[in-house]
């Protein structure tokens, strides 16, 4: 199966120590990757976990907040299609950068959707969810996406290291996930619904 991959613009990927700095909880983050076109991007290993994740729960239903340009949905929408069943929705507010995932993402089991995530109601229940919209929403939404999660969904959060002010992932959000938190450059944490 001939799909398009986040490595195929080598000249484009960088060291995430370009985008961050080392921390007490990751003092290595040469050892990660990202693009060199997208400082905010999620870091190219912590994609693969994604996709990982992807294929070992092998969900029916996966959202994503904050396309950005959709290098993200695009890996995910590849799991999905070596999963070889599953569907998925990104969705992007700002609409250049959702016109920029749409054509990205052209051809892929993804939609890209141009829409406040607050006011997207999903067609099934969602099994997998990765959050990565803006930090200050993050907790927010999740809680509003909570209504819509299958049993035992798994979600995950970006930029949740330390360094953020205000933290990413607050305590009332914990009470309804078993979490794991990765000390990745920008940090990230997994959980499922409990």
């Amino acid at each position: 199966m001939d799909m398009k991959s986040q490595y195929d613009e080598p000249d484009k990927v960088l060291p995430e120590s370009q985008f961050t700095p080392p921390r007490a909880w990751c003092e290595h983050p040469e050892w990660w990757h990202s693009w060199n076109d997208d400082g905010n991007a999620t870091e190219i290993e912590v994609v693969n976990l994604i996709c990982g994740f992807i294929s070992a729960i092998q969900p029916e239903f996966v959202v994503e907040t904050g396309t950005a340009l959709g290098r993200t949905a695009l890996a995910m929408a590849n799991a999905l299609t070596l999963n070889g069943h599953g569907r998925m929705v990104t969705l992007e507010i700002d609409p250049k950068k959702a016109e920029i995932a749409k054509k990205y993402c052209f051809g892929a089991p993804v939609q890209v959707i141009c829409i406040d995530s607050f006011q997207y109601h999903p067609p099934q229940s969602i099994d997998f969810i990765w959050i990565d919209s803006k930090s200050e929403l993050r907790s927010d939404e999740f809680l509003y996406f909570k209504q819509f999660l299958s049993k035992g969904a798994v979600v995950g959060f970006h930029d949740t290291g330390a360094h953020r002010n205000p933290p990413v992932v607050l305590p009332k959000v914990m009470e309804y996930i078993n979490p794991i938190s990765l000390n990745t450059p920008r940090g990230c944490i997994f959980g499922q619904l409990k």
